[in-house]
């Protein structure tokens, strides 16, 4: 059976925006076999692969696999999970699209459930390491189904957001 493992470890390095060299910095594997690898070689030991997956969640058998999928949110899913490791946090600190954080992790959070003024949400934001515009994501919440937004009881021109129920 073929390993695909070359192929999509190239595309998961090209989602993530790194080149051969800061790929090579994050995972402590050198260049030239990150080459190798991409390039289809084969006689790679177990040990290299999985220090080359070792900042996912993935496992070497998902990598290999035909039907491995890139989930199209990864930079901010690896972002959330090294925010605290500011040494990996800087190769995931590309900033994340505004519609994958609001999925990912506005819509569902506890946080969400109460209504909420734009700047509330983008300081929410700021707190995870992301610097949102709040015109930006005011137009994102605005069209996005499963937010309800409601004009303010008290304050002329400003809307509040949260999650339909």
């Amino acid at each position: 059976m073929k390993s695909f493992f070359g192929e999509n470890l190239r595309t998961m390095r090209k989602s993530l925006n790194l080149s051969i060299k800061r790929f090579s910095e994050l995972t402590g594997v050198s260049q030239a076999t990150i080459v190798n690898v991409e390039q289809g070689h084969t006689g790679l030991k177990i040990e290299t692969m999985e220090r080359l997956i070792s900042f996912t969640n993935f496992t070497v058998e998902n990598v290999r696999s035909r039907e491995f999928k890139i989930p199209s949110d990864l930079q901010s899913q690896l972002f959330m999970m090294h925010r605290n490791d500011m040494e990996k946090r800087e190769y995931f600190m590309k900033k994340p699209k505004i519609l994958d954080v609001i999925d990912k992790e506005l819509i569902n959070s506890i946080f969400f459930k109460s209504p909420r003024e734009i700047n509330d949400i983008v300081a929410y934001f700021a707190d995870m390491g992301w610097k949102i515009l709040g015109t930006s994501l005011q137009n994102e919440l605005k069209k996005h189904p499963d937010v309800q937004i409601d004009p303010h009881p008290t304050k002329k021109k400003t809307n509040l957001y949260k999650a339909k129920k």
